[in-house]
C-alpha cells in the first residue's frame, strides 16, 4: 500500500512541476517576452498544460484501479 501511495505522490509532484513550469512561462510571457515570441511561448505553455492534464487523468485512473471497492480514500490517507 505504501508503494502505491508513493507512486501517487510522485505523479502528483510531476503534475505540480508541469503546472509550475507553465505558470513561470506565462509570467515570463507577460513580463519579459520579446516581440515575436508570443506564438512559440503559447505553444510551450499549451504543451505543458496538456501534459499536466494527461498526468492528472492517469493519476486519477491509478487511484481508482487500485482502490478497494472503487473507494480511493484508503490510498489517499497517509499511512503514518
Amino acid at each position: 500500500m505504501e508503494d502505491k501511495l508513493q507512486q501517487l505522490k510522485d505523479r502528483m509532484a510531476t503534475i505540480a512541476d508541469l503546472r509550475g513550469a507553465a505558470g513561470l512561462l506565462g509570467w515570463d510571457q507577460e513580463t519579459y517576452m520579446p516581440p515575436g515570441g508570443a506564438g512559440p511561448r503559447a505553444d510551450q505553455i499549451g504543451t505543458l498544460r496538456t501534459l499536466a492534464a494527461a498526468a492528472a487523468l492517469a493519476a486519477d485512473q491509478v487511484v481508482r484501479l487500485h482502490a478497494p471497492d472503487g473507494d480511493p480514500t484508503p490510498l489517499l490517507e497517509d499511512p503514518r
